[in-house]
């Protein structure tokens, strides 16, 4: 890489940095490369660089950087500059090469969520607190981590810290932070925890407490039916009494629902109430409305009923989280309140 000023790697490139490094893969910038060759002068240094940058790095474009000062900013369809009046603290910045940096997780995490919705930065946090990572040109969209890149009391830290984050829009990024869990094993228990944990006012059923793959115990007459003496739901809700589990074909092929079946048994025969999820049941907006019902009347929970608006919100939270962009046009006659999400979240 060329040895010129310092070039910090930040927010949303950032996280994409660290997702590549643990193995994920993102579609290439050919094509906007081929663009921007045709608008750009060819003895461009700058061009160059951010070029070679993201070639080594297998990053996708724009490349998000910080700029040294307000004045200070190339933006382009490769590279988009930021300025903060705060700077990163020893111990922020990763160093790949002479003068090229990239900002620690937990300061990109929060630097990405400076200008995004609540919705989008929850996502965040359960993907980086969790045990994978998104990875679009994986099939599955998706690869599997052995352990969290970070975890909750970082990232509340990071967020909290106005001498390395902006102060501004903090309100959303703690509202995040409190509904958000740890240990998510994938993008679609991400997704069922984000609907059923936000508050109803951003689209979500403010349903609180939902734990993620927690290690269940079980007496003697359980672990007889499954074989072991212990199990990890998918959702675990313990002031309702109530664990859920999401059966996808990639984690629940067939052959394997004999198992899943009686591990569903295992889990009623100590009382617990039960439910189960699919890719199709979560398409359907009113099974997740019976579910998160069913739960807050189990925990005593008072149950927000939520305005017209909120209805609204909750619909296209869901059309969002649940089926493909293109079947998903946001209407133009009502905003959103909690933001794009992750793949195009906003810095």
């Amino acid at each position: 890489m060329s040895h010129q000023s310092t070039m910090i790697i930040c927010g949303n490139s950032a996280l994409d940095y660290h997702r590549v490094s643990n193995g994920a893969q993102f579609p290439g910038y050919e094509e906007i490369l081929v663009r921007s060759m045709r608008t750009i002068r060819k003895h461009d240094q700058h061009f160059k660089r951010v070029v070679e940058v993201l070639d080594q790095l297998d990053l996708p474009a724009p490349l998000h950087l910080l700029s040294t000062g307000p004045g200070d900013r190339k933006n382009s369809v490769l590279a988009k500059y930021h300025y903060y009046a705060q700077q990163p603290q020893v111990g922020d910045l990763i160093k790949l090469d002479e003068n090229i940096y990239v900002c620690a997780p937990e300061l990109a995490l929060a630097q990405a969520s400076v200008r995004a919705g609540i919705a989008a930065i929850d996502l965040l946090i359960l993907e980086f607190c969790g045990t994978y990572l998104l990875s679009p040109r994986s099939d599955s969209g998706f690869i599997g981590t052995s352990a969290p890149l970070l975890t909750l009391a970082q990232i509340e830290q990071a967020f909290k810290d106005k001498k390395r984050v902006p102060g501004y829009a903090m309100q959303p990024r703690l509202q995040a932070l409190e509904v958000a869990a740890e240990n998510s094993n994938s993008p679609a228990e991400s997704a069922v925890h984000a609907i059923l944990s936000l508050p109803v006012g951003y689209g979500g059923y403010g349903v609180s407490g939902i734990e993620l793959n927690r290690k269940i115990p079980l007496d003697s007459k359980a672990a007889r039916m499954v074989g072991v003496d212990a199990i990890r739901p998918d959702f675990f809700i313990g002031k309702a009494n109530t664990v859920g589990e999401y059966k996808s074909l990639m984690y629940h092929p067939e052959g394997t629902w004999t198992n899943d079946d009686r591990r569903i048994d295992a889990f009623e025969s100590m009382g617990y109430h039960t439910f189960t999820l699919n890719n199709e049941r979560v398409r359907n907006l009113p099974d997740l409305t019976t579910i998160a019902q069913s739960i807050q009347t189990r925990s005593g929970e008072l149950m927000i009923q939520p305005s017209g608006e909120d209805l609204m919100r909750r619909l296209d939270l869901h059309r969002r989280l649940f089926h493909a962009p293109t079947q998903t046009p946001r209407s133009s006659n009502y905003p959103s309140k909690f933001g794009r999400l992750p793949n195009s979240i906003d810095f």
